[in-house]
């Protein structure tokens, strides 16, 4: 990503944190310090790159039209110009906050650290503003569970994500923290939400919803710091007198369901930024219209498969996985190649998706990189009905030519499973491994995990990748696997050259990567790169390679 049009210039990056927690890095590369560093945790459901959020290419990528973090925090660096903000979303894993500390019983001190290790490394003397919405908020009150907050906290936000306030757990470290600095700020934004319904049923239980914890909350509040109520319109508003606390609770008189609204489409992190400020607060614009429309990342058309056009008379995944079942596995392999070199391809495997990283040359040097990917494994079918079809190395190669690809290096698989927006757990299974029931069987538990995932995100975690690699050159008619990512980021199968090129089992997955790349901005031939020995390092751990594509007569 970079800064949308009237912003100061950004560049966003993703790294791993260790205990499976991604982080999407955005640092303005227009001035000179971070005098912020604002960390977003993000909720149930929403990976880190459609919690920063970009305009959608289609209605299947509504969650990056949601929240727009990223847009609200460049619209507030607008604000302040001359310093900088550094923006930092966490994802969980398995996109859960609330899962993730269940499994961690340490998750407090995880917290802690990691709030501390993100502040030393990427802005040393910077204030930390940490907002959560969601499940997000777990991650905040997480932090109140290790004790009293660092003095170098300075915001608590909390974006209809207090569901778990507990008076005996969070109260006191909160008050504590409040107490410590007149400079300290919590901001809550809630709503009623105590008789909305969907589907006709109500969306929280009866002692259930942040309108009820939003009361827990001041009550603990208002017995230490009373707090007295704003003149708020549409919205129930209490500050103390100090004018640290500020919590509002709209009062949904629509009987809607404003969990997202009150994030994105009210200005909710704006909003969770400027509060305080009396220059910046009323441009922040609580409960308006997006503020922030100029600073939206604009979606990235990106290359294409340079496949035929899928035909109206096309077969469906269904049709296929019937007509191949009968078929011995030469025959199987002919008739996929056929299929997909004649574009019966789903639609939203064509528009590959990019992946950035950085990476070092010999020299040490960082670059960033950009690779092309598409953004699940190669299926034959329609969006609606598709099947992941595993091939050999041989058709693999064959469909990546046509296609404009090649196929990924194991430092590549790395790269994309860190993107992914979707990462499903690996499902092994053991017996019938080769035949075309077990592929067909292990394509309906893949789709009933990403269920609720819609087609386009990255989705990762589901198959093992054919790979090219140093030493495929050394194994003639060999194919070489690697990946399958367990929800911690570690594979389950380092890179193998086991197998003839000529075996397949349901494991083996084709993810094509689009033959140019971009190295800091300037496109680059992949092959190329990965004969040249310095270049090389951007795509592959291993050095340089002899050999970048497998046989295909």
């Amino acid at each position: 990503m970079g800064a949308a049009l009237g912003a100061t210039p950004d560049a966003t990056r993703q790294e791993s944190l260790g205990e499976g927690v991604t982080a999407a890095i955005n640092t303005a590369t227009g001035t000179s310090r971070a005098d912020m560093l604002v960390v977003y945790t993000t909720p149930n459901g929403s990976s880190a790159m459609e919690t920063l959020g970009r305009r959608p290419r289609s209605q299947a990528e509504w969650r990056f039209d949601v929240q727009h973090v990223l847009a609200q925090a460049r619209a507030f660096r607008a604000l302040r110009p001359g310093v900088g903000a550094c923006l930092v979303v966490l994802e969980a894993p398995g996109k859960s906050w609330p899962a993730w500390r269940a499994r961690n019983a340490s998750s407090p001190q995880l917290i802690a650290r990691m709030v501390a290790d993100l502040r030393a490394k990427l802005a040393p003397d910077a204030d930390v503003a940490l907002i959560g919405h969601s499940g997000g908020g777990s991650f905040l009150l997480g932090l109140l569970e290790a004790g009293t907050p660092p003095t170098w906290l300075r915001r608590l936000a909390f974006l209809d994500a207090n569901y778990s306030f507990d008076h005996a757990k969070h109260a006191e470290p909160l008050l504590a923290w409040l107490d410590a600095d007149k400079r300290n700020r919590l901001i809550v934004l809630a709503y009623d939400d105590r008789t909305v319904e969907m589907d006709g049923k109500p969306i929280v239980g009866p002692d259930g919803g942040t309108h009820r914890a939003t009361a827990r909350m001041r009550a603990a509040l208002d017995a230490h710091r009373p707090l007295r109520k704003q003149p708020g319109g549409d919205w129930d508003w209490r500050m103390d007198e100090a004018g640290q606390i500020d919590v509002r609770v709209h009062l949904n008189h629509a009987n809607a369901i404003l969990h997202t609204a009150l994030v994105g489409d009210m200005n909710g992190v704006l909003h969770a930024l400027c509060t305080g400020d009396p220059d910046l607060v009323s441009r922040a614009r609580c409960g308006e219209p997006r503020a922030y429309t100029e600073f939206i990342e604009p979606a990235e058309a990106g290359p294409c498969l340079q496949l035929p056009p899928r035909t109206d008379d096309a077969e469906t995944g269904a049709d296929i996985a019937n007509r191949l079942a009968g078929l011995g596995p030469a025959a199987r392999e002919d008739a996929m190649a056929a299929e997909a070199l004649k574009g019966d391809v789903p639609d939203f495997l064509r528009q590959l998706r990019k992946v950035t990283y950085k990476a070092r040359d010999p020299e040490a040097k960082e670059h960033e990189v950009a690779v092309w990917v598409t953004p699940d494994y190669l299926s034959l079918g329609c969006d609606d009905d598709y099947l992941r079809t595993p091939m050999t190395p041989r058709t693999a190669q064959r469909v990546a030519d046509r296609a404009g690809c090649i196929l990924p290096t194991p430092r590549i698989v790395d790269e994309v499973y860190r993107a992914a927006e979707c990462r499903l757990a690996p499902r092994p299974m053991l017996w019938a491994r080769e035949a075309m029931t077990t592929f067909v069987q292990h394509n309906a538990i893949i789709q009933e995990q990403r269920r609720t995932t819609p087609n386009g995100p990255i989705v990762a975690g589901i198959m093992k990748d054919i790979v090219i690699c140093r030493d495929l050159p050394a194994h003639p008619g060999k194919v070489a696997i690697y990946g399958w990512h367990r929800l911690d980021g570690k594979p389950i199968q380092p890179v193998s050259l086991a197998h003839s090129d000529r075996y397949v089992d349901y494991s083996h997955g084709v993810r094509l990567v689009w033959s140019t790349a971009t190295v800091d901005g300037k496109e680059v031939s992949i092959v190329d790169a990965l004969h040249n020995p310095n270049q090389c390092w951007l795509f592959s751990d291993e050095g340089p390679l002899s050999a970048a594509r497998y046989a295909t007569d």
